[in-house]
């Protein structure tokens, strides 16, 4: 029976239908993951390993990695799997690793700690047998190991710092003394005898010196053999710089002018800081304190420091002056006068300390003058040729001395070296006119203290008509130490902290100078009848 046109049609269409289901169905079987292709939850690829210094685990599943529990001492692990094994750790001891994915811990594996038992070879590295009472014996093992010190067998009036191997021994110890240290590390051992250097000793006519950090400089220093014609005709054996044996071409020595020479390259690395440099003799090793610091030799160069830019990194570095400053000419474009180093912002967003200085400045006997201020503004708080400074800053060695015809004008919480101290303010002196009106907490010297000042003095003046204000300081809550200040009115403002071995003058300069006693004062220049004076190291300066 012959199908209708319509009804043919309908009939193909049905059909269309389901052979597009079935096609739609067979695709999707097709795309459906097969179940072997399912991805595997994270795993170690061995449940338990032995690792050494350097070596790392891993895991499947784009993990990392840490340790479950208290690890053993002297062993960590990076989140990327790797092992550091100290020295101190134990051979054998076990440690549990965790994978850790999205916050969770997914696979673990135990871990076996390996550390090398190479036998040390210890030596000791003083170039001289003779020891000075506070220097120090020197070993180091290879591989490097940590050294521990003793005495041989025990020697009246010596002892040895069992870490540092620092040597002291009392007065009545005659001079070459012998004693012998002995250096272990790893059950393993080493000795010298050593003998005490009493009395007549090498000496240079320094001990101390600055060099300029990222330059350095050349540097001479002349020996003193005291006499001992033997230790001289030995002439030197060595230098070292921050621990490290200088090159044969790094120095030399010029025996008949008995002058050591110390070339740039022995400098230019130092970090920003203090060093020693040591240099050996066949009677002892003389040392000499080296200063890496930021030099500053003009009023540019001091007013830069508050300069910080984004970061405030001037505000935190070491700072020596290299010369005398006279701000005179520099403070005669300024209406305001000075800026104070180190502000306080007044907030509460944590912010308050951003500009605050945090360095050290070493005045190194210099003096700063032509100091004053005439401000109106926030920065005449916390007023002085520093402002604000923070508990790890340190201000020691400077002279300060105002302009002669015009004071320093300032607001509350104002001195005229510093203003607000927090850290340590040592060997200073100040000759400054300070003048508020009304205003709270203020010192010829430092308005307010929360930190440490010791042998400095004030003989400048404050003309005062606000409350708590002082001779040399405004308010108290630290220590002061053996500090003058000269004027009529009460040495410090309000004391709630310590205030020792002090005295107001009620007169002048003079009259201090005749009455006070700086026997405390033992980095000083002292002279009866006189104020004390501060000495001059070595500024070690590029050579062009």
């Amino acid at each position: 029976m012959a199908l209708s046109k319509k009804k043919r049609n309908i009939i193909f269409i049905c059909a269309a239908a389901v052979a597009a289901v079935a096609l739609g169905l067979t695709l999707l079987f097709v795309l459906l993951p097969s179940e072997p292709d399912r991805q595997a939850p994270p795993a170690f690829t061995a449940a338990e390993y032995t690792v050494r210094h350097g070596d790392a685990v891993k895991a499947s599943g784009g993990v990392t990695y840490k340790i479950i529990g208290d690890a053993p001492s002297g062993v960590t692990v990076s989140s990327k799997g790797v092992f550091s094994i100290g020295e101190d750790a134990r051979d054998g001891a076990q440690v549990l690793v965790g994978a850790v994915k999205n916050g969770k811990v997914v696979a673990t594996a135990v871990c076996t700690v390996r550390v090398p038992t190479v036998t040390p070879v210890i030596a000791f590295e003083n170039l001289s047998d003779y020891i000075i009472n506070g220097e120090s014996v020197v070993a180091a093992s290879v591989p490097v190991y940590s050294i521990a010190y003793s005495l041989k067998t025990p020697v009246d009036g010596i002892s040895i710092d069992g870490v540092t191997g620092v040597v002291r021994f009392g007065g009545l110890v005659e001079d070459g003394t012998e004693f012998t240290v002995v250096a272990s590390a790893k059950g393993e051992t080493a000795e010298r005898t050593f003998k005490t250097s009493v009395g007549a000793h090498v000496k240079s006519d320094t001990d101390k010196a600055f060099v300029e950090y990222g330059k350095g400089g050349t540097l001479e220093i002349t020996l003193d053999f005291g006499g001992d014609t033997a230790a001289e005709a030995l002439g030197v054996k060595g230098v070292s710089v921050a621990g490290r044996m200088l090159g044969a071409e790094e120095w030399s020595y010029a025996e008949a002018e008995r002058v050591v020479k110390v070339l740039p390259s022995a400098f230019s690395r130092l970090v920003m800081g203090e060093s020693i440099m040591r240099v050996y003799t066949a009677r002892n090793a003389v040392s000499v304190k080296i200063t890496a610091a930021v030099f500053v030799r003009t009023a540019e160069d001091l007013a830069n420091i508050k300069s910080s830019g984004a970061d405030n990194s001037a505000l935190s570095l070491h700072y020596v002056l290299a010369n005398d400053i006279d701000l005179t000419q520099y403070l005669s474009r300024f209406a305001e006068g000075w800026t104070p180093i180190g502000i306080y912002h007044d907030v509460t967003d944590g912010t308050a300390l951003r500009d605050a200085f945090s360095g050290t400045f070493d005045g190194n006997g210099h003096t700063i003058s032509g100091l004053w201020m005439n401000r109106t503004d926030e920065l005449a708080y916390n007023g002085g040729l520093f402002g604000f400074v923070t508990s790890s800053s340190t201000i020691i060695n400077l002279n300060v001395k105002g302009a002669e015809e015009t004071p320093l004008y300032a607001k509350s919480f104002s001195g005229t070296l510093v203003g607000v101290n927090n850290g340590v303010v040592r060997n200073c002196s100040s000759d400054v006119k300070l003048v508020q009106d009304g205003a709270d907490k203020c010192g010829a010297f430092v308005g307010r203290n929360f930190g440490t000042v010791e042998n400095c003095y004030s003989i400048g003046s404050i003309n005062a008509s606000g409350t708590k204000y002082g001779a040399f300081c405004g308010e108290n809550t630290g220590v002061i130490k053996n500090c003058y200040a000269v004027g009529s009115v009460p040495f410090c403002g309000e004391n709630l902290g310590e205030i020792i071995g002090n005295a107001v003058t009620s007169s002048n300069a003079d009259v201090l100078a005749q009455n006070g006693d700086f026997s405390a004062w033992t980095e000083w220049i002292t002279e009866d009848g006189r104020l004390p004076v501060l000495p001059t190291a070595v500024t070690v300066e590029e050579e062009n």
